[in-house]
């Protein structure tokens, strides 16, 4: 026995071949499938003709109401789902030896078998017969490499004709074909016509308008931080909301439909449910970048009090706010360690929104603040940029270090109100607790008694606004030598009392806006004409020592001066006796003599050509 070219063979006779060739392999599969083909159609022709005659009848189902609607489109699903469920019980697929068959029959060689006989062997029986017969059944093996034919028969020609009309009909009115298959619970539970409203708001500082979602499946572009605000019309209960992360219940609002509101972040699909989805829509969320510093930033005291910041930023939708913000170099004893102040920044106004799109661009800043009011006024502080984009982020830029300009003071009296509201502003250590002091006094009309709180609230005052009070009531006493007006001193009053009342810090600080106006009054008052001649030689010889005046022209600024302090010595002379000293409202006295020398000092170093030192001994005096 030997086998050769996939032929068995004894001795010179061929028995069986060991495969049958591949094209007679796909021939077999051919006919296989064909037949399961057309037995799934048959299987499944009740359910597309049962389709095809609901979607033709679409217009009637329409006419109903939406609970008989929605219960005929129930009764129509599970029709069809019974339909379908019987044609597969009733469905079976042709298997690869009843395909062999149906081939062996349609090349009419059944008798020979040569597909379906390959695993036969003779039992009993002339054996040459046998071989003859295997022989015979070979050579015709090759001829059934032709698959049958689709096995068509005339009722499912039929069928498929009676399927293609129905269903041209059908497509006649293709809106309302579909009426039949809509199965909702929704009218079921008591729900009338479901609308749902979405509207898409960026935040304001984009300057973009609301967007108003229109249909289903839309992709709404929004930037991140976008409030969306949804209303649902018609449900009796309270429909789903859901936007990428988490579902949100609705809430019913006063005229009965259902409302929310969200924020959203990031992208992804949202969709309205009820029973179903009633509407969807795909987010696609821009994030908001971080504002940029390009380059230095130029922080520098300005004229007049003010601090000038120059720079250039870059952010996707313009920046927001501004702000300096200091912290003094030398620690403050009175202050917190890390005490940080800020001034905001006025931003010039956008004509309209820059847009992401447009985010490359920098824009170029010079922006003032005024600083003259500020606590730290007068003081080395470290300064540094903060600016702000409308979703709240920021960028710092590096500190820079420089003296905070405060207002200039021309008369003594207001360098004594800006002194005492310095100590006030400085000093945030708390009030301490101090023993209640009350009297009873009897109302002399109605005799009723009236307590009176006699406790005296600066002893547990911290040492700056004691500092502060006592400065104040010095320059309260000598209000007349000083040449205060009355409206002054009614003024001066008033803050004085108003500090002797306070009951803590912020009660305090409450005084600042009263002392800085006061300070501004006697700034910019005359006074008397010796303290108006003071201030005029002073404000000449300090022209003179800025401008580098020649040393006889800084000796006439000088005997200017002490001319005119002289005269304010006369003045004082007129309310005293004994030996004339000038009596400081901080406490302490200066003599004539002690007066003198300071001059001739001063005299020194500004014909000397020290004019920084002049300036500061000018400053003192």
């Amino acid at each position: 026995m030997q086998q050769r070219n996939g032929l068995l063979y004894i001795g010179a006779k061929m028995l069986a071949p060991a495969n049958p060739p591949p094209k007679v392999l796909k021939a077999v599969a051919a006919t296989a499938r064909r037949e399961t083909l057309l037995r799934l159609a048959r299987a499944l022709w009740p359910v597309a003709m049962t389709a095809a005659l609901v979607a033709l009848a679409g217009p009637v189902f329409g006419v109903l109401g939406p609970v008989m609607a929605s219960l005929a489109g129930g009764l129509v699903l599970g029709l069809l789902a019974w339909l379908t469920w019987r044609g597969w019980l009733r469905f079976e697929p042709e298997g690869s030896h009843s395909a062999s068959r149906r081939l062996e029959a349609h090349h009419g060689v059944t008798g020979f078998a040569p597909l379906t006989g390959l695993g036969d062997r003779p039992v009993t029986g002339d054996r040459q017969l046998w071989n003859w017969q295997a022989s015979r059944a070979f050579a015709v093996l090759p001829t059934l490499s032709r698959p049958v034919p689709w096995p068509v028969r005339r009722t499912d020609l039929a069928g498929l004709g009676a399927l293609i009309v129905v269903v041209g009909l059908a497509a006649l009115s293709p809106r309302e074909a579909l009426n039949g298959f809509r199965f909702d619970l929704s009218p079921l539970m008591g729900d009338g016509p479901i609308a749902v409203a979405l509207t898409v708001t960026p935040p304001d500082y984009t300057g973009l308008p609301a967007i108003i979602a229109g249909q289903s499946g839309e992709v709404l572009a929004v930037p991140a931080g976008s409030v969306i605000s949804v209303r649902v019309d018609g449900p009796a209960g309270a429909p789903a909301f859901a936007v990428p992360g988490r579902d949100i219940r609705l809430q019913r609002g006063e005229d009965g439909s259902w409302q929310g509101r969200v924020t959203v972040t990031r992208s992804g699909a949202i969709s309205v449910r009820r029973f179903g989805a009633r509407g969807s829509w795909h987010l696609q969320v821009t994030p908001d970048k971080p504002p940029a510093l390009d380059g230095a930033v130029t922080i520098e005291a300005a004229s007049e009090g003010r601090v000038q910041v120059r720079f250039s930023a870059r952010d996707d939708w313009g920046l927001a706010g501004a702000k300096l913000e200091f912290e003094p170099v030398e620690p403050i004893a009175s202050l917190p360690q890390s005490a940080i102040a800020s001034i905001p920044l006025t931003l010039p106004r956008r004509r309209q929104a820059v847009g992401a799109a447009d985010g490359g661009a920098a824009e170029a800043f010079a922006l003032t603040a005024e600083v003259r009011r500020h606590a730290l006024a007068g003081l080395p502080v470290s300064a540094r940029l903060v600016i702000t984009d409308g979703a709240g982020q920021t960028a710092i830029s590096a500190p820079v270090r420089l003296a905070l300009p405060e207002l200039e003071s021309r008369t003594a009296l207001a360098s004594a109100m800006l002194d005492a509201r310095l100590d006030l502003l400085r000093e945030a250590r708390p009030y301490v607790a101090v023993a209640a002091q009350s009297a009873t006094l009897v109302d002399p009309a109605s005799g009723a008694p009236v307590e009176l709180d006699l406790t005296d609230r600066l002893a547990g005052a911290p040492p700056g606004i004691t500092s502060a009070a006592a400065k104040l009531r010095a320059v309260q006493a000598s209000g007349d030598l000083l040449g205060i007006d009355p409206v002054g001193m009614a003024g001066l009053g008033l803050v004085v009392s108003r500090l002797a009342a306070a009951r803590s810090v912020a009660e305090a600080h409450d005084v600042e806006a009263d002392l800085w106006a006061l300070a501004l009054r006697f700034n910019g008052s005359t006074g008397t004409p010796g303290q108006q001649a003071i201030a005029d030689a002073r404000d000449a010889l300090r022209d003179a020592l800025e401008n580098g005046a020649s040393p006889g022209e800084i000796e006439q600024r000088m005997d200017d001066l002490r001319a005119a302090i002289s005269r304010r010595l006369q003045e004082l002379a007129q309310g005293q006796s004994g030996d004339m000293q000038v009596e400081q409202p901080g406490g302490g006295s200066m003599s004539a003599e002690d007066l003198a020398e300071m001059l001739d000092r001063l005299e020194d170093s500004g014909t000397g050509g020290d004019s920084s030192s002049a300036l500061d001994q000018l400053a003192d005096l």
